[in-house]
């Protein structure tokens, strides 16, 4: 353990302090990568919403989402199904 402490102890938090001045904000910035990646996310939630938005219209197309009318004021489980649950 003494020898992670001597290799550790001289350092200090001052090198940390100077490389966080030096890279941190200014790393973020100078390259534009914020602004890249936040292009990228705002391009990744259209795409997403997009597709979504195709195959949830494709589903209802060709299945349906809802049940009718008379299925959805009788019991499910008979129309669904064919066979009864439970007795209201």
């Amino acid at each position: 353990m003494k020898l992670v402490t001597a290799v550790i102890q001289p350092h200090k938090l001052d090198d940390v302090r100077e490389a966080l001045a030096e890279i941190g904000v200014k790393g973020m910035t100078i390259g534009g990568q914020i602004y890249a990646q936040f292009i990228s996310v705002v391009f990744t939630l259209a795409y997403s919403g997009i597709i979504s938005l195709i195959l949830l219209k494709i589903i209802d197309a060709v299945i349906g989402l809802r049940v009718n009318q008379e299925e959805e004021s009788s019991v499910f489980d008979i129309s669904l199904h064919d066979e009864q649950g439970y007795t209201i």
